[in-house]
């Protein structure tokens, strides 16, 4: 590599890193400071439960919220303004990604990032949650019956949920948009694959490790419901009340965020693995090819060249024997972006999930045909 090509890939590195997918955004600081609202709405659920001689203990679904804030918005911060910027840095890194084209592909993706429609989803999500409270659970019907106190803190609690709402919705956007930009790598054929990368995924590990993130912030909501699915469905002898309540949101949510988890892993990798699937094809060639070569260099020593001294013999052997390690180690030639630590990782969030479904309606089968009111256990 030129001198010239040299500063131009480190260029291209040092512009991989100034993509922010929150530029201006109210989102920003949510995100950038996870644990402060989350924080200050747990502090303001406790308060009349220490304070006020609030009766009995808070109920752990309530309270199951807080750790899934916390961990998502975690989560959220490493992918947008981390492991973002560092699969395009990475992907200059393994020559995977063109240098020319890095310019024009940030900014066509930091305007898609910067979208209004980002904020109008953002609103949408905040707007859901004020109707999910005043419309779909009836205690909230009555708030200005409510002591003073009460409501002052329970409408904080409210405001603090749509703006955390809000910031999901945004989120969504990002990664939305995040996941049609891997996709459009692939469309724009921005990408120079090598088939024999040692990543194994011809060069495209950081795609991988970038959607197995997505996918991850997903699955801390399905087991968010799982948890509590188990807990009332499984080892409770009868759900409790607040459980009944939320159920039928919990059942959806958690239907959803399986199904989403699995997309966010997979969709956008699917034009990528036809690329690779082509790519793969011409290298297979390419391998038969050295094949041929192998075997007829075998066979001009079995059939006797004579002509050869033993050290001349010597070497074609052993020139052979490299061939055929080459050939053999090279023979899989991947097809997905999908190392085999990125595999395990996604494999070990989605087995206990779909684990769960299957066992959950399983074990509601059970109690539906164990009811005495059943027909059928009659």
């Amino acid at each position: 590599m030129g001198d010239d090509d040299a500063k131009a890939k480190n260029d291209s590195v040092a512009l991989a890193v100034t993509i922010d997918p929150l530029v201006q955004n109210p989102a920003r600081w949510v995100i950038q400071f996870y644990w402060v609202l989350p924080s200050a709405s747990l502090a303001l659920y406790l308060l009349p439960y220490s304070r006020y001689s609030y009766g009995g203990k808070p109920p752990g679904i309530e309270l199951g919220f807080y750790p899934v804030f916390f961990i998502t918005g975690l989560l959220l911060k490493s992918l947008l303004w981390r492991k973002l910027p560092e699969m395009f840095r990475r992907l200059v890194q393994l020559g995977t990604l063109r240098a020319d084209s890095l310019t024009g592909i940030l900014g066509r993706f930091q305007r898609r990032l910067d979208h209004p429609l980002g904020n109008s989803v953002g609103i949408v999500f905040g707007l859901a949650i004020v109707v999910f409270y005043f419309k779909a659970l009836p205690a909230w019907a009555s708030l200005r019956l409510w002591p003073i106190g009460f409501c002052l803190i329970h409408l904080s609690i409210v405001s603090i949920d749509v703006l955390i709402s809000y910031t999901i919705g945004v989120a969504i956007w990002k990664l939305a948009v995040t996941a049609q930009e891997i996709r459009g790598l692939a469309e724009e054929k921005c990408l120079e694959l090598h088939p024999f990368h040692p990543d194994r995924c011809q060069g495209l590990s950081p795609v991988g490790s970038l959607t197995l993130a997505m996918s991850q912030i997903m699955a801390v909501f399905g087991f968010f419901f799982l948890a509590f699915i188990i807990q009332e469905r499984w080892l409770s002898a009868a759900p409790s009340g607040i459980y009944r309540m939320y159920e039928p949101w919990f059942l959806l949510g958690f239907a959803v965020t399986i199904v989403a988890s699995v997309l966010a892993f997979v969709w956008p990798l699917l034009l990528i693995h036809r690329v690779m699937q082509e790519e793969a094809d011409r290298a297979r060639k390419q391998l038969d090819e050295l094949a041929l070569r192998i075997s007829q260099a075998e066979q001009s020593l079995i059939g006797g060249n004579f002509e050869l001294g033993d050290a001349e013999m010597k070497q074609e052997e052993a020139k052979i024997a490299m061939l055929k390690r080459f050939h053999e180690s090279h023979d899989h030639v991947a097809t997905w972006p999908i190392d085999t630590p990125t595999y395990y990782k996604f494999l070990s969030a989605q087995i206990p999930l779909w684990l769960g479904v299957v066992t959950s309606v399983w074990n509601l089968l059970d109690k539906a045909r164990a009811h005495p009111n059943n027909p059928v256990t009659h």
